[in-house]
């Protein structure tokens, strides 16, 4: 292995365990400007919503407020989300 090549091969290691650092600490990496990883966010606000979608189950809910809506199906989560964002 040349120089050039093992040079290579730790660059591709340190941007590999920094990207998984910045996915798991997604609040880090937007804190120093990596927006990446904004989607894996948690929502902050008074008007947060959150769909959860069960792995085990594929239920659909809907999570407004504080309070949550179980078992939807697409087509009433479609309208509820309508809903909401035209408010």
């Amino acid at each position: 292995m040349t120089a050039v090549d093992a040079a290579g091969r730790l660059a591709g290691l340190a941007e590999e365990a920094w990207d998984g650092q910045m996915a798991a600490d997604p609040v880090f990496a937007t804190s120093i400007g990596d927006r990446r990883f904004d989607d894996r966010l948690r929502p902050n606000g008074p008007d947060a919503i959150a769909i959860i979608v069960s792995e085990e189950t594929g239920s659909i809910s809907l999570a407004v407020g504080g309070a949550i809506e179980r078992d939807l199906t697409v087509d009433q989560l479609r309208d509820r989300m309508g809903t909401l964002l035209r408010r």
